[in-house]
């Protein structure tokens, strides 16, 4: 088989897996992810990885999408989630991190979550009609498409994040802005607190870098709409408004369509849960305050869930701190309510509360918690955050030399030199 291949980068990607394969149900793949890692180019490994996303991606909509919703259905993605699982250990967790994390990112979390969410009857690649390019470049791709909920208002689910160029420029300006922000953080010596918010701010401008090129690409291409991935979260009115309405709407939305609103609704199955409203109109309209509250503390705590995988995935064997990150998303809810509870006293007594205050409390209230219990396990114990500030930059410089190369001095001279000296000096630090 492999020679059928060629005697190109694929052909020894594939004799690495024919020669890896008894080793694949002893310990998951890792052992060949960590040959992949060392005998198959980066490039190559990045090809494949596309390259079985979109074959996933075809699955879900040849094969996936024509079986009727089921809980039964879930077994056509076992295998495409299993993939997801182990992509990620293609990329080294140090050299290759911020590989890694968007794999993290895309498939094993949004990738994974979409395709479980179809088998549902839920989530983004149910309830229309996608061609197979469309579904696989939504599988794939972290945004989220903007949906008719015929008039019932679920976030921002209805929000449109605007025009092709509306998106690519926002590209443009938050990588830029993230660039930046990663360079002051290995240049500078911050206090703790504000090295801190602009590790918020960076994390803002990598995700959003992530999701605004894809939501260019398929508002230009396919004609989508698309939900405005975030929403300047530093401008929120207090927490509530920042995690429903400013924070990563694309994630959000995702655990939105798994988590709470089958709880909310009382049904897993979305097909059956229509058949239901059919018969008992407004139903989901009238959900008790304790199932949404439900709704909103579970939604919270598999948020946890998915990112201590994450931190798992990104820690060196000896350096995986759990429990800070899902205790961080798991107080989210109550701290959400006591703030709702607040307001609502406020509100009776007739006391207006500034909102640029609610801003300030919110975020000092977020960025206390962070700095107990989100930063610990990538700061305080360990170097991933430094790692990831190193690979941004490294990255960036890389960028920019090619952008020098091709197009002569680009009045970047200054700022390469810059950063070809703090990639390597900053990596060798940690």
């Amino acid at each position: 088989m492999a020679a059928s291949l060629g005697n190109g980068p694929l052909q020894q990607f594939a004799l690495v897996v024919q020669q890896q394969l008894p080793t694949i149900l002893q310990d998951g793949g890792v052992q060949l992810a960590i040959t992949l890692q060392q005998q198959v180019a980066y490039s190559t490994r990045v090809q494949v990885t596309a390259a079985v996303a979109l074959l996933c991606g075809a699955w879900l909509r040849l094969v996936v999408s024509k079986a009727a919703p089921s809980l039964w259905s879930l077994l056509l993605v076992v295998p495409l989630v299993a993939f997801n699982t182990w992509v990620p250990l293609l990329f080294h967790y140090r050299e290759e991190l911020i590989s890694r994390c968007t794999a993290l990112l895309l498939l094993l979390w949004l990738g994974s979550y979409k395709a479980m969410g179809l088998c549902l009857g839920r989530g983004p690649l149910a309830g229309q009609h996608w061609t197979v390019g469309q579904t696989c470049l939504l599988y794939i791709m972290p945004i989220y498409p903007s949906q008719d909920t015929g008039g019932v208002k679920k976030g921002r689910l209805t929000d449109n994040h605007g025009t092709s160029a509306q998106a690519a420029l926002s590209f443009v300006a938050n990588t830029a802005f993230c660039v930046s922000l990663a360079y002051l953080l290995a240049v500078y010596d911050m206090p703790v607190m504000v090295k801190y918010y602009v590790y918020f701010l960076a994390l803002y401008g990598f995700i959003t870098f992530l999701m605004d090129g894809p939501a260019a690409l398929l508002i230009s291409v396919l004609g989508l709409k698309v939900v405005p991935p975030f929403d300047r979260p530093w401008a929120a009115a207090n927490l509530g408004d920042f995690w429903s309405r400013r924070w990563n709407n694309t994630v959000s939305l995702t655990l939105r369509a798994l988590v709470y609103d089958p709880l909310v609704e009382g049904c897993l199955i979305k097909q059956q849960q229509q058949q239901q409203q059919q018969q008992q109109p407004g139903k989901a309209a009238k959900a008790s305050l304790w199932l949404r509250l439900a709704g909103m503390a579970a939604t919270f705590a598999v948020s946890g869930v998915m990112h201590e995988v994450i931190l798992f995935y990104v820690s060196h064997e000896g350096q995986f701190y759990p429990g800070y990150w899902f205790t961080f998303f798991a107080i989210q809810a109550p701290v959400v309510l006591a703030e709702a509870l607040i307001y609502k006293r406020l509100a009776a007594a007739n006391i207006h509360f500034p909102q640029l205050l609610g801003t300030a409390v919110g975020t000092v209230i977020l960025m206390t918690l962070a700095t107990y219990l989100w930063y610990p396990p990538i700061d305080t114990h360990t170097d991933i955050a430094t790692s990831v500030v190193a690979g941004i930059n490294k990255n960036a410089a890389a960028v920019l030399g090619w952008m020098r190369q091709q197009g002569g001095s680009m009045g970047f001279d200054a700022a390469l030199a810059d950063l070809a000296g703090i990639a390597p000096a900053t990596a060798a630090a940690v």
